[in-house]
């Protein structure tokens, strides 16, 4: 499988937050195929909101676009996919939460998404950008484990809560069902963005106070 980092990451350069581009860590490392060991990569060290997870994270779901495109050049485009609502989007951080709070959100965000990447699978299941988006959802959130102050206070979403959430995305109609999928994967991509911002600004004006 083709590296993330032979693709262009113009999304992320636009945003002038995304420092951990600059980081000696070949992007290669951190997309390795699913179910291999993270290895030394998964080192929390400095900034969460510098991880060059991040980065690599948000390339894999911008290359979306050009799926959904490619598939649906002529019935829709892809700004088709703000009105298509997900079951229980996933939430961000507000700028009234405290970090450890927001720590807290991203994670429940990324199992969230992880079980809606699910019926994602379900449509689409030779998806090439499916593993990687597991990978580094999965690299991810024990990243962010590790920024925690109080890590046992996570919990995993129960065999009940995603077979809900998965009851509300089925749908008899096939071209639904398919664009509800290409949705998921256009707001995973706007939850990273949002989601680094966000945290970016907490962790900046931590560092930064006497």
């Amino acid at each position: 499988m083709t590296s993330l980092s032979n693709f262009p990451l113009l999304s992320a350069i636009t945003l002038g937050t995304f420092a951990w581009f600059t980081s000696a860590a070949p992007l290669a490392q951190l997309d390795r195929p699913s179910g291999e060991p993270p290895g030394q990569v998964l080192e929390a060290e400095g900034l969460l909101c510098d991880s060059p997870v991040w980065g690599v994270f948000i390339a894999s779901t911008t290359r979306h676009k050009e799926q959904f495109e490619d598939e649906f050049s002529i019935e829709a485009n892809y700004d088709f996919l703000e009105r298509t609502e997900i079951p229980s989007p996933p939430a961000g951080c507000p700028v009234t939460m405290n970090k450890e709070a927001c720590l807290l959100r991203l994670v429940q965000g990324l199992q969230k998404y992880k079980v809606l990447l699910t019926h994602v699978k379900k449509e689409y299941p030779d998806n090439a950008l499916l593993p990687h988006i597991k990978y580094n959802s999965d690299l991810l959130i024990h990243l962010i484990e590790e920024k925690m102050r109080h890590p046992e206070r996570l919990t995993v979403l129960s065999d009940t809560e995603a077979q809900s959430i998965l009851q509300g995305l089925e749908n008899t109609n096939t071209f639904q069902r398919k664009v509800t999928a290409h949705s998921i994967l256009r707001k995973l991509h706007l939850f990273l963005i949002d989601s680094s911002r966000d945290l970016c600004r907490k962790e900046k004006f931590n560092h930064q106070r006497p």
